[in-house]
């Protein structure tokens, strides 16, 4: 007897994984379903947890193997790039990656800005206050004045590129 690990709803999705993985034709699938189903219905979502791990089951004979997607950076899970919502930080981005795009600055990532970011404040933050781990946890008042040295340099680089 199989134990239910799942959901039907995550047996389904596996199922559909594998059947895409395995290259397996439409009507090939709903013979399948009506086979594990004991003919009973040709749709997953019709069939018992039960059939459904049979039937995965199956399709792990055949090939299938289940994995999951592995991140590649040592970067905690969620440390991305935010969504902009308009605010100085954002502009901070704005500039870093226009600079980027000039060829100023080899790095895009999140992490390249809060370490710059980070560095031009550190000797000035209160010895009482922890180390911000984002740049949106950098106070937006600590913000304005790197902005600003940020867009000097942008300037600076323009011209020097120009002047030749």
């Amino acid at each position: 007897m199989k134990t239910f690990l799942k959901q039907q709803s995550q047996y389904i999705q596996l199922i559909h994984i594998a059947k895409s993985q395995l290259k397996i034709d439409d009507d090939v699938h709903r013979v399948n379903c009506l086979h594990f189903s004991s003919n009973r219905t040709n749709s997953t979502t019709k069939m018992t947890r039960l059939e459904l791990a049979n039937y995965l089951e199956h399709l792990k004979n055949l090939g299938f193997k289940a994995t999951s997607k592995k991140r590649t950076s040592k970067k905690p899970a969620g440390y991305f790039s935010p969504k902009g919502r308009g605010t100085v930080h954002d502009k901070l981005r704005s500039v870093w990656f226009e600079m980027c795009d000039a060829g100023f600055i080899e790095s895009r990532s999140e992490e390249a800005i809060f370490n710059y970011t980070w560095n031009q404040l550190k000797d000035n933050w209160p010895e009482k206050v922890a180390k911000p781990r984002t740049l949106n946890n950098i106070p937006t008042k600590c913000i304005h004045p790197i902005v600003n040295r940020l867009k000097k340099w942008q300037k600076r680089r323009m011209q020097e590129v120009a002047n030749g």
